[in-house]
């Protein structure tokens, strides 16, 4: 059994990576208190009608199109290095590395682009819901969990 709290995203401290998926070149984001992870791909039409008895009921059939990655996590803003830079990254619409741990199956790392809502009651602490989507497919690289 797995935490949720180990699912983590980090942000790579210079936006050049050595070693893609290097931990130690990545600062965690952190304040986060949910968090999930999206993998999937769109789906397209396959079905063929039977050759033999164009008549016959069609029997859908699928296949796999473009993979999507999305990242979300959402939680208290934390003013650390990770934190400010992914405000920025928002801000300017710009593309950062950064690296997503899912635990028991491995790190992605690859140029992302984020979106943030930042909410606040007048007592409390400031809050924050980030996505994070694949920026470039190129970039990414997958090191499996041992």
């Amino acid at each position: 059994m797995e935490l949720g709290r180990t699912l983590t995203i980090a942000r790579h401290t210079t936006n050049t990576p050595t070693a893609a998926t290097d931990p130690a070149e990545y600062d965690f984001v952190c304040g986060g208190r949910s968090r999930s992870f999206d993998m999937s791909a769109n789906r397209f039409d396959r079905t063929i009608p039977d050759l033999t008895n164009p008549g016959a009921p069609l029997v859908k059939a699928e296949g796999s199109g473009i993979q999507n990655r999305t990242f979300q996590i959402s939680g208290l803003q934390i003013n650390n290095t990770a934190g400010k830079g992914m405000l920025e990254d928002a801000r300017q619409a710009r593309d950062w590395y950064y690296l997503i741990s899912v635990p028991g199956w491995g790190d992605f790392s690859g140029k992302y682009n984020v979106s943030i809502t930042l909410a606040g009651e007048l007592e409390g602490d400031m809050t924050y819901d980030a996505n994070f989507s694949l920026a470039d497919g190129s970039t990414e690289a997958f090191t499996a969990e041992v």
